[in-house]
């Protein structure tokens, strides 16, 4: 999907939690082997079709430093329903790029996602146990949207606002993830109706 950040694990009690892939029992998603180090094993054989494990609990998990295991559970595929109802593209701001670097920019704070204009991006935790900071809605990252805004009187189908927003919200999880997370962590999934669309999608879209 991305690439995926490969880092040196940081020190003891680390901030951000450190994903991995690791040979696990058929039915179990996830274990918490070390909750003081914040690190999480992900089934690298996956669960199957529409199975996976809750993020929202792991980090819940991790927040009361809780060692817990996590089963496979079934969740109902979801579907976006695509149509031909134009939205309103987002209002473009200038100067909203990173001041330093690129993208995806590891941070510690959220000083390291200055924007050029001065005002300060989030910095948010990924998965493989460094924050990243989060692309402005207005950043050249998303060329190719703004691209279709401009070729459309400013309008975008609501499939591509789906799928703008869901990289947008998703993008420190989707740069971080491990290969094994694409098929086991819901918040992952793109709600469209299968794979190879998405992909197909995101290949159109400039954002492989």
């Amino acid at each position: 999907m991305w690439q995926v950040l490969w880092l040196t694990v940081a020190a003891a009690q680390p901030e951000c939690p450190r994903f991995t892939c690791s040979p696990l029992d058929s039915d179990t998603c996830a274990n918490i082997t070390n909750a003081e180090e914040k690190l999480v094993l992900l089934n690298n054989l996956g669960c199957g079709v529409f199975t996976g494990c809750d993020i929202d609990g792991i980090f819940s998990a991790l927040d009361n430093k809780e060692n817990s295991t996590f089963p496979c559970t079934f969740y109902p595929p979801e579907q976006f329903l695509r149509g031909d109802t134009l939205l309103s593209c987002p209002p473009r701001q200038s100067q909203r790029n990173l001041k330093s670097g690129i993208h995806p920019k590891v941070c510690k704070t959220e000083q390291d996602c200055e924007l050029e204009d001065g005002t300060l991006g989030l910095c948010i935790c990924g998965l493989s146990r460094y924050k990243i900071c989060q692309p402005d809605i207005s950043d050249s990252l998303y060329t190719n949207f703004w691209k279709i805004c401009g070729e459309n009187s400013n309008m975008i189908t609501e499939e591509i606002d789906y799928i703008w927003g869901y990289y947008y919200w998703n993008f420190p999880l989707l740069v971080s993830a491990p290969v094994c997370a694409d098929e086991i962590i819901p918040q992952l999934w793109m709600k469209v109706t299968s794979h190879a669309h998405k992909l197909a999608l995101f290949a159109v879209l400039g954002v492989l």
